[in-house]
């Protein structure tokens, strides 16, 4: 790795962190780390930045498409446009993806049933078949081509009629029996997955997580706690795909004698041992997460979200 390319990669952000009041940080005990663990190890896996997705629709193959997940979160498809990708899971992104095509590949034709309603002119709503002549009557704006059109087409071209009897009318149109596009989304390559250990460590930077990784490991690839290292006090920073950080301390010590269950780490997770013991939330905040998130992990942690602080 080039000089440039490993300055990158350790320069830190300052991130502010508002609306914390102060708050008693606990050791996570050995029943929360195993229960911790257990869900890690259950939970399907869930999409990140980096990562490449490939999205397959059985009738419409022209749109078939494979996408890189941008630093962003988004993928960038064809004809929907950005959709939000990272932080889920890849049965939630075909949901989404299948309720995005079926906006713009779901053509009405005759005999379909529709329902148009007015959320706040509710006078208005209505519920009409399709003609053979392709077309639908609706009060105030009489005969409506309807046919060829896709839901969202129909919807623009109502809301155009609209326009002269009431003031940014809003529209809804429901089609009943819909038929939804059937397409399934496959993860083709993962993104080389990290988290970041630092403070009072040897090696202050990323890890790269092959397999399973545990906090201790994590921190013997960093080059091992240093002696000035507060090992009773370590504290892990982990985002739940929500963008709020939430803030664990770990007792290093009693994991390095095997005391208790080393917990399992998640990617962007961070490990900071600091030097001395950390009480408070507002502590952490000054002295601690300030100017430790590493650049890569920006948008993974919300510059200007709330941290939960996980007690007994």
């Amino acid at each position: 790795m080039d000089k440039s390319a490993i300055l990158v990669s350790y320069l830190f952000t300052l991130i502010t962190i508002s609306g914390c009041a102060p708050s008693k940080v606990s050791t996570l005990q050995p029943n929360d780390i195993l229960a911790m663990n257990s869900r890690n190890e259950s939970e399907a896996y869930v999409l990140w930045p980096g990562d490449t997705v490939a999205v397959k629709l059985l009738y419409n193959n022209e749109l078939n498409d494979e996408v890189i997940i941008r630093p962003d979160g988004m993928i960038s498809l064809q004809p929907i446009g950005d959709v939000k990708a990272a932080g889920l899971k890849p049965a939630q992104l075909d949901s989404v993806l299948t309720r995005e095509y079926s906006k713009v590949l779901c053509v009405l034709g005759e005999g379909d049933k529709i329902a148009i309603k007015f959320p706040h002119n509710e006078k208005f709503n209505d519920e009409v078949i399709i003609r053979p002549d392709g077309t639908i009557f609706l009060q105030k704006v009489g005969n409506v081509k309807a046919s060829g059109l896709t839901p969202v087409q129909l919807t623009s071209l109502l809301t155009d009629k609209y326009f002269k009897f009431m003031n940014s009318p809003e529209i809804v149109v429901v089609v009943e029996d819909i038929k939804l596009p059937k397409l399934t989304v496959l993860v083709r390559s993962f993104a080389l997955q990290k988290v970041y250990v630092g403070g009072e460590v040897a090696r202050p930077g990323m890890i790269p997580i092959s397999g399973m990784l545990r906090a201790l490991d994590a921190v013997i690839q960093a080059g091992g706690p240093a002696d000035t290292a507060k090992l009773e006090n370590v504290v892990l920073i982990r985002n739940n795909y929500s963008q709020e950080p939430e803030v664990y301390g770990l007792n290093m010590k009693k994991i390095m004698a095997g005391q208790i269950p080393d917990i399992r780490l998640q990617p962007y997770d961070v490990i900071y041992l600091p030097k001395t013991g950390i009480a408070e939330v507002s502590l952490i905040m000054k002295q601690y997460i300030h100017s430790i998130i590493p650049v890569q992990f920006n948008l993974v942690y919300n510059v200007n979200s709330e941290v939960t602080v996980k007690t007994d």
